[in-house]
């Protein structure tokens, strides 16, 4: 029996189902829920870190009295 080409755009070998288990990614289905809960946690944590550091940079930058002018520096005295 003569094999034919698959037709364009088709993987050319067969691939494993997504549900298969074959490693972590989406649709293995095999993490801990406490590991997924925990992940979940921490960028959730890191992304409200980020928006109050930018609040935080903005409300520095924009505010006059934070970085404040010295006329006389410490080279001055030497």
């Amino acid at each position: 029996m003569a094999q034919t080409e698959p037709p364009p755009g088709t993987p050319s070998s067969p691939q494993p189902p997504s549900g298969s288990g074959s490693g972590p990614g989406p649709g293995s289905g095999d993490m801990n829920p406490w590991a997924a809960g925990g992940i979940m946690f921490a960028g959730v944590l890191l992304m409200v870190d980020g928006v109050l550091g930018a609040i935080k940079g903005i409300a520095g930058i924009a505010s006059d009295d934070v970085y404040a002018r010295i006329d006389d520096y410490v080279f001055n005295m030497l």
